[in-house]
Parts: structure tokens; sequence; C-alpha cells
């Protein structure tokens, strides 16, 4: 009879520091169906809250394959309730009610969408995985904060005999089994983020995946610490290929954040799976959670003058705090303009350049330490946008000057002297 003391030696040891700290647990806007790698996917139901960025329902069609979706339950908005259809009340986006559950193939950025109500049908007009959710805001408005009103669950019926697209936790990762997935298409989940990808990418980066999904997680973790809260209310932030973005954009934050095709497919020093590797350039993934991160209570006029600046405070702290400065973009180049503008430029150059104001910005971490972020954006959670003011004379001076008198706030003393150096217009 083995001793009931003496540990059993096929099981870890749960103090041992290679097991790592215990995933945290999933949130509850969070919507992670687990389904077959093959199909057909049959009926599901899936609990899909009003404040979920797009519940993934698990389900592949290819093009002319359709689903039946039934929905039951109350969303909230603000203080009112809505059913499945939605009101009309609320005004329209891609001709649906606002309030109503819809449902789309992929997440291409302001991609159309299908009505679906308490029971309607989608017909995938291309290849995709589906996904479904209220539909509240444009894709642009997500990011700025357009469900944080928003609670409930409902309950949403999926049948299909189309195949699968398995949502596989990256903890417990087999890539060999992943072969068996018959569309071609996963999405792997991390602790914070989600990577929706193909069979065939995961493969290629095997070696790589999970550390990658590791750094992807510790950016995360590492702009929660310094923002004091998560962005989307804490729900993962999904990282998907979109296409359609390469014209304007490179990445577009949200949730999703949409990354243009070389992100999942491009050079060993681009790709998303490869991100834990050292030269792998992950100044975009960190920008654009810094995105996320500045926007998390949904306040962000106070990035009127410049949206591309503030999110880069959360870059530089990353690459810091993970020793990952080497081999990354603009770590070194961001402050080149600083003597010049010093010298005799003009304000519409410094509002243009993001570096530049990162480089003022910047000061203000030199002088008072990253504690003195924290502090400001506490200040911004206790501030709604309409308090924020704008425009002024000479141009942006009043958002200038909320900034300035946030600072000392932040700082603890008056920083006017920072702007006048720098002649930012004030008031």
């Amino acid at each position: 009879t083995p001793d009931a003391d003496a540990p059993d030696e096929g099981a870890p040891d749960a103090a041992s520091p290679d097991m790592g700290p215990p995933p945290p647990p999933d949130h509850p806007l969070d919507a992670l169906p687990e389904v077959p790698f093959a199909g057909p996917y049959g009926t599901r139901t899936l609990a899909v809250h009003a404040g979920t960025n797009w519940a993934a329902t698990g389900l592949y069609l290819r093009a002319g394959q359709s689903a039946s979706i039934t929905a039951e339950g109350r969303w909230q908005v603000g203080r009112s309730f809505v059913g499945p259809a939605g009101n009309p009340a609320l005004g329209q986006e891609r001709g649906c009610d606002k309030g109503g559950l819809v449902a789309r193939v992929g997440l291409r950025f302001e991609d159309a969408i299908t009505c679906i109500g308490a029971a309607g049908e989608i017909v995938a007009p291309r290849d995709g995985a589906v996904y479904v959710g209220m539909i509240a805001s444009t894709d642009l408005g997500e990011a700025y904060g357009e469900r944080l009103r928003l609670d409930g669950y409902l309950d949403v019926t999926v049948t299909s005999d189309g195949a699968t697209a398995p949502l596989v936790r990256v903890r417990e990762l087999d890539v060999g089994a992943l072969a068996a997935i018959e569309s071609g298409v996963v999405e792997l989940v991390g602790d914070h983020v989600i990577v929706a990808t193909t069979v065939a990418e995961v493969e290629r980066d095997a070696e790589t995946v999970v550390a990658a999904l590791g750094t992807l997680d510790a950016i995360w973790e590492t702009e929660e610490a310094l923002r004091g809260q998560g962005p989307f209310r804490g729900q993962r932030v999904r990282f998907v290929e979109d296409e359609t973005i390469v014209e304007f954009a490179y990445m577009l934050a949200g949730n999703p954040i949409r990354c243009a095709p070389d992100l999942l497919h491009g050079g060993p020093d681009q790709r998303i799976l490869r991100a834990g590797e050292p030269r792998t350039d992950i100044w975009g993934f960190a920008h654009e959670l810094g995105h996320v991160f500045s926007f998390a209570n949904g306040t962000w006029v106070f990035q009127y003058n410049n949206v591309e600046v503030f999110p880069n405070i959360f870059t530089i702290n990353v690459l810091q705090t993970l020793g990952r400065e080497a081999f990354q973009p603009n770590i070194e180049t961001y402050c080149d303009g600083r003597a010049a503008w010093m010298a005799d430029g003009d304000y519409p150059t410094f509002k243009a350049d993001p570096f530049l104001q990162l480089c003022f910005l910047m000061d203000f971490t030199a002088a008072y330490g990253w504690e003195f972020w924290q502090a400001f954006y506490g200040i911004i959670d206790e501030t709604p946008n309409e308090q924020i003011p704008v425009g002024g004379n000479p141009e942006h001076a009043n958002t200038w000057g909320f900034l300035r008198d946030a600072f000392s706030q932040a700082a603890g003393e008056d920083v006017t002297p920072i702007f006048e150096a720098w002649r930012v217009p004030l008031p």
C-alpha cells in the first residue's frame, strides 16, 4: 500500500517553479466554445454578453454555406432593456436595428453583417469563421468604449452542417494534433489575448508559438499595470488578419485588433507567432494594445491633438519592462526631431509628428517616473469626455491646457515650465 503521505511521483509538485502561475479565470465576457476539430458543427448554444466584442461560435462556413441562429433573453443598453430584435429607436447600423443580435463571417473592418434578431439565417459570402453579438456601433466605435454601458446575456443557438473553427488554449497546445482541423483555421487562446490564424502558420512557427502568446500576454499585463485596468472590461483581445485595411493602416486598434496579412504570414521578424523572439518587431503589437488600454474607460478626448501619441507611452514602457529594446524600430530615433523643434519648429509640425510629441511626453517620465502615468490615468478614470475642452486660440490650446492641469495634479507640482520649454500652446 503506498504511503498516503508520500507524493505521487506521476503528479507534478504544485509548488514547483517550473509549472508557472496558474491561468487566470476566464472572463465572463469571453466566449470560448468547445468544438471538435472536424465537423459537422451540429447545434450549439452560447451565452452571449452584450458587452462581448464579437463572440466566436466555433463555426466555419464555406462560401454559400449557411447557419440558422435563434436567440432568447434580454440585453441591457444603459437603463433600457432590449430583446434579440433590438430597438429601432436606438438607430441602425449597416441595415440592422441597434441593440439586436447580428452575425458576421470574419471580422473585416466595417464589413457586412446579417440581422438575426430572435431567429434568422446567415449565408456565408466567403469562407470564414462565424461570430455573433449585439450590434452597438461601428467597428471603429468599439475601440472607443461603445460597449462599456451594455449588459445582459442572450442564449444564442447556432445550427449548421458546416466545419468548425476550434479555439485551442495555448497552455494545452499540441501542434501535431491540429492537422485534424478540417477547416484549416484555429484561434489560439492565451491568458489575455487570442490570435486567429491558420493551422499552416502554427505548424510553420511550432517552435515559437507558445512563447509568442506568452509575450503578447506579458505585453497585456505590463500595460494593465501602467493603466490600472484592462480594456473591454477585461475580456481577451483578439488579433485577426484583415487584408482590407492595408490601404490605410498596418494595424487597427479595437477588439479585434486588425492586422495586415504580413503580420500573420510575412517574414520571420514580422510574424505574430514569433513575437517572443528577440529580433521580432513587437512595437506594433504593444502600440495597438496601447490604444485600447489608453481608452479603457471610454475617455479619449484628451488625445484629440494626436491620437497616435499616448499609445506609445505604453509601448516604451513595455519594451523597457520586458527587456525588448534591442532590434525595435523607433526606440533610438523617436526624439530625433527634438533639436530642430526647439530651435525654430512650428506648431503644425509638432501636432503632426507623433514621435516628437512622444519625446515631449517622455520628459514627464524622466522627471517623475512611470508612477506619473499611473497617477495621470487615475485622473482620466474620473474624467468623462464631455469635461475635456477642445479648440482654443491658438489651435488646440484648450486641450493642452487640460493636460497641463492634469499633469500638474499627477506630478504634485506645476508642470507649466515643461510646456513652455517645448512651446506647447496653452490657453
